[in-house]
């Protein structure tokens, strides 16, 4: 998982970068693994919604960087399957 939230990282700072947005913090990595140990005990919001079957906000996280990737001709392959693969795990 620790590769796979490196490849995410890696996709939204590229996206990122063509659209010329800029973070708030030197290493994205590093702030990303901050989170990361912070909340590991939590139960996400997202997990909670698809536990009540209510509606994630897949669309706006991962579906927003697909399609801003595609407006900047950045490929973002691994966002796009996270995103597909919450969406179905919704509808079940």
């Amino acid at each position: 998982t620790h590769r796979i939230m490196k490849e995410i990282i890696a996709e939204v700072t590229a996206v990122a970068t063509a659209h010329n947005i800029h973070f708030p913090f030197l290493d994205v990595n590093a702030a990303v693994e901050m989170v990361v140990r912070r909340t590991a005990e939590n139960r996400s919001s997202m997990l909670q919604d698809i536990q009540r079957g209510a509606p994630t906000e897949i669309d706006t996280i991962c579906g927003a960087i697909v399609k801003a990737g595609e407006r900047a001709g950045v490929e973002t392959p691994v966002n796009r399957l996270l995103w597909q693969l919450i969406k179905a795990k919704a509808e079940i």
